[in-house]
């Protein structure tokens, strides 16, 4: 997804303020684009994967780590 960015100094915005927070320029506006990016395409595609890699390799917690002093 693009970012909008301010015409005065270029920083980038991500939740397109009214005015730019580095230098204050007020901000113009322009149609945002998604690039393409659909969600149901993409949540399909990851169902598709998944599939693949079979029911060997699902998600699990996070893991804990316990260092010892042997290494």
């Amino acid at each position: 997804m693009k970012h909008a960015k301010c015409t005065e100094c270029g920083a980038e915005l991500r939740l397109v303020p009214t005015l730019c927070p580095l230098c204050g320029a007020e901000i113009k506006r322009e149609a945002v684009s998604l690039d393409g990016w659909q969600v149901d395409r993409y949540q399909a595609e990851v169902r598709r994967l998944r599939g693949e890699l079979g029911d060997g390799h699902k998600r699990k917690g996070p893991v804990l780590v316990r260092a010892t002093e042997e290494g």
